[in-house]
């Protein structure tokens, strides 16, 4: 009877060791999941820093280019208004330069009408000396 009690007190904790190697077993494959959840978990917190960290890039990389187009509407606009300013003085420059053109032949034209005037008058004035001197002669 002793032994009886004895084998069945073994018994009883052979089935608790059996238990507790089962409850043990369980665990380790709980710890396992929850390892390989956590590693999960970690990884997608890493792509997440990762994707947070891609978009500052991004946001950085979109406010320097909206600076960078800034600048540049900035110079386009510089530009545009330089090409404007330099038609108008070249036009400015055109135009000038015909008033001087034409202010020239219209001196070169006086010239020339007063040269003929002149050579008019002499002719005038050599008849009348020619008349003069016939005048006199007859006399």
């Amino acid at each position: 009877m002793f032994y009886t009690k004895l084998e069945n007190e073994q018994e009883s904790l052979q089935e608790q060791l059996d238990e507790e190697e089962e409850a043990e077993r369980s665990l380790e494959k709980q710890l396992a999941v929850l390892n390989a959840s956590t590693a999960a978990y970690k990884k997608k917190s890493e792509k997440g820093a990762d994707a947070r960290k891609l978009q500052a890039e991004v946001e950085d990389l979109t406010m320097e280019f909206d600076s960078r187009r800034g600048k540049v509407s900035v110079l386009e606009k510089i530009q545009r208004k330089f090409v404007q300013f330099f038609a108008d003085e070249k036009a400015i420059s055109e135009n000038e330069k015909l008033e001087t053109m034409q202010n020239k032949r219209l001196k070169e034209n006086k010239i020339l009408s007063v040269k003929q005037d002149i050579e008019e008058k002499e002719k005038c004035t050599e008849e009348l000396e020619r008349k003069r001197e016939q005048l006199l002669q007859s006399k």
